[in-house]
């Protein structure tokens, strides 16, 4: 696993995204202007671990690792009260429909999706993604800062389909 993006760490947990494609496909003619807007001009390196420290051995372990999510445009970043690692990016089978994804540190399950579709305003441009106190997502990006409210945000039970396809 390769990442450009910074490893993400929080006690003794260390979580790591791809950011290698697995196919080299060409850029389009257009790429340029497309990345600036929505970040991605081609499927993105796939893939996502956490590994934790072992204070015994002096190494680590890996808890889990999933190569159906991927992390394009934001560095990526651990909420310890939540316990999640949160990144930005696209689950692999729905390819320029973002997510921030938030995934379970022990265990890889996804548990939180903020779908942001492909709206450019979501870009990050690899700015670091940070939540304050009250628990609201914050990135540079752009055309500004983002600030998302999630005390606004309603809770939405998905379906056993629609968790299929993202777990």
């Amino acid at each position: 696993m390769q990442s450009e993006q910074q490893v993400a760490v929080y006690g003794d947990y260390a979580f790591v995204v791809n950011n290698i494609a697995a196919e080299q496909a060409p850029p389009s003619a257009f790429s340029y202007y497309v990345n600036i807007l929505l970040g991605a001009t081609r499927p993105a390196g796939a893939g996502a671990a956490t590994f934790a420290w072992q204070q015994a051995t002096h190494s680590w372990k890996q808890l889990w690792s999933r190569d159906d999510v991927t992390s394009t445009s934001i560095v990526p970043m651990i909420s310890g009260g939540s316990h999640m690692a949160i990144i930005d990016g696209y689950f692999t089978k729905q390819w320029n429909d973002r997510y921030h994804i938030g995934l379970d540190l022990d265990t890889g399950k996804t548990v939180m999706t903020i779908r942001t579709g492909t709206d450019p305003t979501f870009n990050g441009m690899y700015s670091p993604i940070k939540a304050d106190s009250q628990g609201h997502i914050m990135y540079g990006m752009a055309f500004g800062l983002v600030r998302m409210d999630t005390t606004k945000m309603k809770r939405v039970d998905l379906d056993k389909e629609t968790t299929e396809k993202h777990d």
